[in-house]
């Protein structure tokens, strides 16, 4: 129990965001404790911003300051979004446009891309500069701006108590939609969209605690068994659904009833996986169509082209005005479902997690709900047919064509004809699931998944409780414990690279068991561990260090870079850390160096943790059998422009370069928030696989002067403020 009653949550009660005087240069820092987010506004002089009255801005702030300057400047170029007091659209400005004055009036500016709500309050006219490096904005001399700032972080606003059966769950998921901040279209808008309360066993069901679900007039019935009920749970949250039982599947709206799955003519192996199928798309699609919608946030929807031009009959506008369940009726009617590919493309997703329809996993269910995820329920049966290497099966293929391992390279056919196992017991912990289209997958309940992130409420919830502990710098601990992967020691230089960030690493070698134990109590934020794993724990220079034995695990996050750490990891998670990266089985030094490297570079870049560690099985050979457990979520630092993306590259036709990336939401820039691409004036909503683009050299250069971010090209991988455009073609036109 973790005593969510009261709204807030106890771990982050009275944790807000710090704005300051910026040392070192004339401006003000801002840090988001929470999420481990810094801004810089840089100014004409110094200043001294004082509290500010957090009511002047119309949308919610929870820090305010006020001072008084002649110009701001942010950290690279970002769009700046301008509306009057009451919040509407005055102006847009992106980076590629011109400079543009906006009249003497009172406006609220908002800065995009920020990783968290900053918003300037200002009572005079201005001019918006696109510059190179930043965008630049010039006032009157000696204007006064209140800046305002909130969190993008979202806390439960409560917890809910149920009974441990399927009809108590249904009554726990029948308040989920309690965390919306408001049914209209704008809740497609991650900021709009709270967290579901969480969910806690006892011997009083959720309605008898005075919980009552939101009046939306939605209401889905589903058979009273696990495998039926959980995979309605993100559904409930998004239509603010209430969940009874029933002997068919089906959902009413505005009068309607509409069958789900099998009687709907959803085709599938059982008539309950048609079902889960019909649940995907009802979330999928209407949330497409919802943020056709949405006119207060975003003034043209980039989702909107594609909506109108599938013909749907829909009066977009009309609509936006009409209560949720008159709205998802007409979405019904007008969805050609199931055949819905078949006129309108589906969006893309951030996640899919399978779920093991057991009690124990209803507690994961509201995070899943928040996260919008596809859910699976996946029972023994079903898995019971999909065949896994590790249970007895074949050995994973090696790909020796990728990347920094060369064909010829030895240690590569070494470990192609090494036991997939590492030591006694694999098979019986690893499971194997079916594929993810979604963008990250996730895996809840017993065992340890393959190529999915092994989730628990545990480190969801000390997620919750950790990072709000209102610490500056991020501290960062490299356990080198293996001479043999010595050169490792390289990540000591890849942490903490960003300027802008206050990182502190520190080095250990060839550690004690006493020594170990103190690091992984120490209250660090993140172990990188070098080393070897066995049956006995990590490996030290005086024997074994089990973590069963460590008294309390402090990092928040790990990567246990060793042989079959997956056992050794799961007991961090369990016994105090939030996500961490671990093993499946035997690893070889070169490989595990090459591969430690790359996760530094990502977890330095912010990326998550598990869109970090599917990037590296893309991109990095023998990489399969590394998984995360925990909160695939977790981030050590914020993305530098508040999201994480790939792009791929290759030469068109045209002398130009063929341009295709994947963005994945983030706990910074979520489900749902709009992006602006670096190339075209594209916008897109998040998470988005975008492309293919032809873009040319000069487009490109200009990306990579502005940008850090990866690229993949020719299946090799590289950083774009590390490799010329030049470079690039030489490499791609050799091939």
């Amino acid at each position: 129990m973790f005593g969510l009653t009261d709204g807030s949550h106890t771990g982050i009660r009275g944790i807000e965001p710090r704005i300051e005087s910026l040392l070192g240069a004339d401006g003000i820092h801002i840090q988001d404790p929470i999420e481990n987010a810094t801004v810089t506004l840089e100014t004409d002089r110094p200043v001294d911003p004082e509290p500010a009255d957090t009511d002047n801005f119309e949308y919610p702030v929870t820090t305010a300051v006020a001072f008084e300057t002649t110009s701001l400047r942010t950290p690279r170029p970002k769009g700046i979004w301008v509306r009057d007091t009451a919040g509407n659209v005055v102006s847009e400005i992106t980076p590629k446009d011109e400079p543009e004055t906006v009249p003497q009036n009172e406006y609220i500016i908002e800065f995009s891309s920020l990783g968290m709500k900053v918003l300037a309050r200002v009572d005079t006219g201005f001019t918006v500069i696109p510059r190179d490096d930043a965008m630049e904005l010039l006032f009157d001399p000696d204007s006064r701006i209140v800046v305002g700032v909130m969190s993008m972080h979202k806390q439960p606003a409560q917890t809910v108590t149920t009974t441990r059966t399927p009809e108590g769950v249904m009554e726990a998921m029948s308040v989920f939609g309690n965390g919306m901040k408001t049914w209209s279209p704008e809740r497609t808008f991650p900021n709009r969209r709270g967290s579901p309360p969480l969910v806690e066993f006892g011997d009083e069901s959720a309605f008898d605690t005075g919980h009552t679900p939101p009046d939306t007039g939605v209401e889905i019935r589903v058979p009273a068994e696990y495998e039926w009920v959980y995979p309605v749970a993100p559904l409930a949250h998004w239509l603010g659904a209430t969940v009874q039982s029933g002997e068919e599947a089906v959902l009413e709206t505005n009068g309607e009833t509409y069958q789900l799955g099998s009687a709907a003519g959803y085709q599938a192996r059982s008539p309950r996986i048609a079902f889960e199928h019909h649940v995907r798309d009802i979330l999928q699609y209407t949330f497409l169509l919802e943020t056709a919608m949405r006119r207060y946030f975003d003034r043209n929807p980039p989702t909107r082209d594609r909506v109108e031009a599938a013909g749907l009959g829909l009066d977009l506008n009309a609509m936006y005005d009409r209560p949720l369940a008159e709205r998802l009726a007409r979405q019904l009617e007008a969805l050609p479902l199931p055949a819905v590919e078949d006129v309108l493309e589906r969006p893309d997703w951030q996640l899919t997690a399978d779920v093991e329809p057991r009690a124990d996993e209803a507690t994961i269910l509201p995070f899943l709900a928040r996260d919008l995820a596809v859910v699976r329920a996946m029972p023994e049966s079903r898995l019971n047919r999909l065949a896994s290497p590790v249970d007895g099966g074949t050995a994973p293929s090696v790909d020796t064509g990728m990347d920094d391992m060369s064909a010829g390279d030895g240690n590569v056919a070494a470990l192609a004809s090494q036991s997939p196992t590492a030591y006694s017991g694999t098979e019986e912990v690893v499971r194997s699931l079916p594929e993810s289209p979604s963008l990250s997958h996730a895996w809840a309940g017993q065992r340890v998944a393959e190529g999915a992130v092994s989730l628990s409420t545990e480190s969801y919830l000390r997620r919750l409780e950790n990072l709000a502990d209102d610490t500056v710098q991020i501290s960062i601990d490299i356990v080198i414990n293996d001479e043999e992967m010595a050169a490792e020691e390289d990540v000591l230089e890849l942490y903490g690279s960003r300027p802008e960030l206050m990182v502190g690493v520190t080095s250990h070698k060839q550690l004690t068991t006493d020594e170990l134990a103190g690091v992984l109590e120490s209250d660090t934020d993140f172990i990188h561990y070098v080393g070897h794993v066995e049956e006995a724990g990590f490996r030290c220079q005086d024997g074994y260090l089990d973590v069963e034995s460590v008294e309390s695990v402090g990092p928040d996050m790990f990567l246990l870079n060793a042989c079959s750490s997956y056992e050794q990891g799961q007991l961090l998670v369990e016994n105090g850390a939030i996500a961490g990266v671990v093993t499946l089985r035997e690893v070889i030094s070169k490989a595990a160096t090459l591969i430690g490297k790359r996760y530094a570079e990502l977890l330095n870049a912010g990326f998550p943790i598990g869109a970090a560690t599917d990037l590296i099985r893309e991109t990095k050979v023998l990489a399969n059998q590394y998984t995360v457990v925990g909160d695939g979520n977790a981030t050590l630092v914020q993305p530098d422009g508040a999201t994480t993306a790939v792009e791929k590259l290759s030469l068109a036709a045209d002398g130009g370069f063929r341009v295709e990336g994947t963005v994945y939401a983030s706990w910074n820039m979520d489900v749902g928030a709009i992006l602006g691409l670096h190339y075209k004036r594209k916008r897109m909503v998040v998470p988005n696989r975008w492309g293919p683009l032809s873009v040319s050299e000069e487009e490109l250069a200009t990306a990579f002067d502005r940008w850090m971010f990866p690229i993949v090209a020719g299946g090799k991988f590289y950083w774009s403020d590390e490799v010329s455009v030049a470079e690039l073609r030489a490499q791609l036109a050799d091939e």
